[in-house]
């Protein structure tokens, strides 16, 4: 995705990736209204007719949000340094907080986007729920998000599957402990420390 929030943003748009081309053929044809042909290759024989062979969609990105994404390139690496920095600040402070916070997991054999710093809060040691922590964060001047909540939460999904939280006992308990904090390129450090400071003070009052 390169929606406005990503690590890698036109506004707009996303990009897949695949060695398979019949995969990746069929999605062409999926983003071009199902059609068996661009625009661009009819016009290189003319006179060529095009089929519909699968209901489509308009899902093409324009030439504008493609050169944002072409002047994005030049700052990303860059961007991503500043990612990696932000969340070993994260890691630094919080890592002391091992009985009231689970950190975000990294492996050796990853390399890890820092798209978000996720974490989730023990409610077991806690005398509140994840909202109610949240709100005292926000209160400090610091907003933080859900990311995300379980799909039999939401009313559409819930309705057409007929799912129920009671089958789905690990996204239930993730999907009522998981905080994310900020994390962005323009943060800085004494803004982490500043986060993780007022984190652990509200943590520490609110521990059982």
């Amino acid at each position: 995705s390169f929606y406005s929030t990503k690590n890698l943003t036109c506004g707009e748009g996303g990009l897949l990736a695949s060695r398979d081309r019949e995969l990746v053929e069929r999605v062409r044809s999926l983003a071009r209204h199902g059609l068996s042909t661009s625009t661009f290759a009819r016009r290189k024989k003319s006179g060529e007719r095009y089929d519909v062979l699968q209901v489509g969609y308009k899902a093409s990105m324009s030439d504008v949000h493609a050169a944002i994404g072409l002047g994005q390139l030049t700052c990303f690496e860059k961007d991503q340094a500043k990612r990696a920095r932000l969340a070993l600040r994260y890691d630094k402070h919080l890592s002391k907080l091992t009985d009231l916070v689970s950190l975000p997991p990294r492996r050796d054999d990853r390399a890890h986007s820092w798209h978000m710093y996720i974490v989730r809060v023990n409610l077991k040691a806690l005398q509140c729920d994840r909202d109610r922590v949240i709100q005292l964060m926000a209160d400090s001047g610091v907003e933080c998000g859900v990311h995300f909540r379980p799909i039999f939460e939401m009313a559409a999904y819930h309705r057409a599957l007929s799912i129920r939280a009671e089958d789905y006992p690990n996204a239930r308990a993730a999907g009522q402990q998981v905080i994310t904090l900020p994390l962005y390129p323009s943060l800085r450090l004494k803004d982490v420390d500043y986060i993780c400071d007022r984190f652990t003070s509200i943590l520490h009052s609110q521990s059982r």
